[in-house]
């Protein structure tokens, strides 16, 4: 018996690609729904962090910040 994904949808992992067969072309392959993951970020896994050091900030701060010299 599999898990239902809570929100529906497709799941895909960065990289985990192979042949669309209707196309012929490369391209990316669902994967199971995935029940738990942690974000890497600089070479620090976000779990690896206090909850109290994270803080909200909008995407587009962040791609600024990220895009700085």
């Amino acid at each position: 018996m599999g898990v239902p994904a809570p929100l529906g949808g497709v799941a895909t992992v960065n990289g985990f690609v192979g042949p669309d067969p209707r196309e012929e072309v490369e391209s990316l392959l669902p994967v199971p729904y995935p029940l738990a993951g942690d974000v890497v970020f600089d070479g620090s896994p976000m779990s690896a962090v206090s909850a109290g050091a994270l803080r909200a900030v909008s995407s587009k701060r962040l791609l600024a910040w990220l895009c700085e010299p």
